[in-house]
């Protein structure tokens, strides 16, 4: 008897594990062309965003440090040198290294002055967050500058899913001298084909050493124009006036990004392309007050609903 029961219960968990839908596969596709990139990830609905560093103040022969987390709120994108973050419109090498969008571009310290720009990085992480968490991007590219020299230094970078599991890379990119190369890859679920936050982390290797170096011994490569997609979602909620929806009510949601929106006849409201961030929600209208008089609202990965304001 103990036997038939331990079999069947078995043949059971055997039958639901085989009738389970198996979880879809991340593919990465690659893409050497902007456009294309930039299609793709809206065609999911994650609008491509560029860091592209010409906001400090630089010039051709100095380099200018800038925190990592300089591009967070307006990208996501929370960038980490081996030695720090530097920014100049030419690194010394006005010859070889000209920005893709003009006038900066960016290399991993640090900086060693030794009557010249010496030994530094070649390294770099890019993680993505917002509203004090982490979270997860569609896509990552870059401009690899002047990487003519993949036998002395390789340049590449691989994506990392949340896991910290490496999904694929780019392999090494190639360029003539004092050129640039597009390099860009999405993840995508392979069951629905479509654009899905799968990447957390990126790590990006240009040449083999500082840029700047006054010697041939490391491969100089400079990078520009990070671009990534992640997530737009939205916040909804409702206005209640005496258990009955209020019309007319006008919600205003500010943060990093400011969007208005009004009630229908239900009282409810949307505000649609909300990037992730913290934000307050506050309802307004003429002749009333409302209770609480503002809510916060956190979005990071889904859509938010948030509780109801009532009016009086």
């Amino acid at each position: 008897m103990k036997r038939v029961v331990v079999f069947s219960v078995l043949a059971m968990l055997a039958l639901m594990v085989a009738a389970a839908p198996a979880r879809a596969a991340i593919v990465i596709e690659k893409y050497t062309d902007p456009a294309a990139f930039k299609a793709r990830l809206a065609g999911g609905a994650f609008p491509a965003k560029t860091v592209n560093f010409d906001g400090i103040a630089a010039t051709k022969n100095n380099a200018v440090s800038f925190p990592t987390t300089k591009y967070r709120a307006a990208t996501g994108m929370v960038i980490t040198g081996e030695g720090g973050q530097y920014v100049s419109r030419a690194f010394r090498w006005p010859g070889d290294f000209v920005a893709v969008s003009k006038p900066n571009m960016y290399a991993p310290g640090p900086v060693v002055w030794n009557g010249a720009w010496d030994a530094g990085g070649n390294q770099t992480d890019v993680t993505f967050s917002a509203g004090g968490a982490d979270m997860l991007a569609a896509g990552f590219a870059c401009y690899f500058i002047d990487a003519d020299y993949p036998g002395t230094g390789p340049s590449s970078f691989t994506v990392y899913d949340g896991t910290d599991t490496a999904l694929d890379g780019t392999g090494t990119v190639v360029t003539v001298d004092r050129a640039h190369i597009f390099a860009g890859l999405v993840a995508v679920d392979d069951g629905t084909d479509q654009p899905v936050a799968a990447i957390k982390r990126v790590h990006i290797v240009n040449g083999s050493g500082w840029l700047g170096n006054s010697n041939d011994s490391a491969e100089g490569c400079a990078l520009d124009d990070f671009m990534t997609g992640t997530a737009t979602y939205s916040v909804a909620g409702r206005v209640v006036h005496s258990g009955k929806g209020l019309r007319g009510v006008r919600i205003t949601l500010k943060g990093a990004y400011t969007a208005t929106a009004s009630t229908n006849g239900t009282g409810r409201y949307t505000i649609r392309n909300v990037p992730p961030g913290t934000y307050t929600v506050t309802p307004k209208k003429k002749g009333y007050r409302f209770t609480p008089a503002s809510r916060p609202a956190t979005v990071v990965n889904a859509n938010q609903t948030l509780a109801r304001f009532r009016a009086r």
